[in-house]
C-alpha cells in the first residue's frame, strides 16, 4: 500500500465531510491484514463471514483500534455459487448465531444521562451510575435507586410517586439509577413516549456528572449467558437477574363429570 497516495487520499476526503461522518477501513480475519491496512485517525474495522470466529476476528480489530465499538462493516452471510459447482446455502439460523455471538454489553461514558433512544434501546433495562459526594439531596425521576449498591427507594410516575429522599453521607457514594421500560403509550397526550433520563440529575444545586449507562435489552437475551453466576445470595449485589429451576407437580386429568337425563 502506498503510504503517500493514502494520506493524500483521507485528507482530501476529511477536507470535504469534516465532522459529519467517520472515515473507516476495511480489513480482513488476519493479523496481516491490519499490519498493512491501517491508516492513523481512521477508524479501523473488521470482517469476515458466519464461519470465522467473531471473537478472534474482534480481537485482532482491538489490537489497533483501542477504543469504540466492535464493527463489522462486512458480515459475509453467505457465499457465490460458480458454474458447475454446488449450491451454496446457509441456514438462516446460522447467520443470526453469528451476528449474536460478538453481542456485548459495554457501558457507555458521556457528561449527560442519554435516553433509551439515544442508546438504541427499544425494551429493557439501563442503569446510570454516578459517583458523588453530597448530604440529604431530593432527586426527581421515575426510577430505582441505589446507594453502594443497597437499594434505598423506587420511584414510579404511575402511582405519582416522583420525588424521593435520600441520606448519603459526605464520604464518596456511587449512585445508581435503574431505569426499566414497562412499555410504551400508543395514543393520546403521551404518544411520544420516550424512554430514560432527557435533563440533568441535580442533587441540591450540583449537577451530577459523568454518568456511565450500561444497557440490558430484553428484545434479545443472549448476552445474559455471559454473566457470571454468583451461588451465594447473600453476596448479590444489586441489582441482578435471578435464576433458578423448580419441578411442577405431576399434574392428573380432570373429566368433566356429565349427567345423563
Amino acid at each position: 500500500m502506498d503510504k503517500f497516495i493514502v494520506e493524500i487520499s483521507k485528507k482530501s476526503r476529511k477536507s470535504y465531510i469534516e465532522n459529519k461522518a467517520v472515515l473507516f477501513t476495511i480489513d480482513g480475519c488476519g493479523q496481516s491484514y491490519f499490519d498493512c491496512g491501517v491508516i492513523p485517525e481512521v477508524y479501523a474495522t473488521v470482517d469476515f463471514g458466519i464461519s470465522s470466529n467473531a471473537s478472534q476476528c474482534f480481537d485482532f480489530m482491538r489490537k489497533v483500534q483501542k477504543g469504540g465499538p466492535l464493527v463489522n462493516s462486512e458480515l459475509y452471510p453467505g457465499w457465490l455459487t460458480h458454474w458447475q459447482e454446488s449450491e451454496s446455502i446457509v441456514k438462516s439460523i446460522d447467520v443470526v448465531k453469528q451476528m449474536k455471538v460478538a453481542q456485548r454489553i459495554k457501558p457507555v461514558i458521556s457528561d449527560v444521562p442519554l435516553p433509551f433512544e439515544d442508546l438504541d434501546i427499544n425494551c429493557g433495562l439501563v442503569i446510570y451510575e454516578t459517583t458523588l459526594t453530597d448530604d440529604q439531596k431530593n432527586v426527581e425521576n421515575p426510577v430505582n435507586l441505589t446507594v453502594n449498591t443497597v437499594q434505598v427507594g423506587t420511584m414510579n410516575w404511575l402511582k405519582a410517586n416522583t420525588t424521593i429522599s435520600l441520606n448519603i453521607n459526605r464520604t464518596v457514594q456511587n449512585l445508581s439509577i435503574l431505569i426499566e421500560n414497562q412499555g410504551r403509550i400508543n395514543f393520546g397526550d403521551f404518544i411520544e413516549d420516550r424512554k430514560g433520563i432527557f435533563d440533568q440529575v441535580i442533587l441540591g444545586n450540583k449537577i451530577l456528572s459523568p454518568w456511565e449507562m450500561t444497557a440490558y435489552p430484553l428484545n434479545y437475551t443472549s448476552w445474559i449467558s455471559s454473566i457470571k453466576s454468583v451461588e451465594n445470595i447473600n453476596s448479590v449485589k444489586l441489582p441482578a437477574f435471578y435464576k433458578t429451576q423448580f419441578t411442577l407437580p405431576v399434574c392428573h386429568s380432570i373429566k368433566p363429570s356429565i349427567d345423563k337425563q
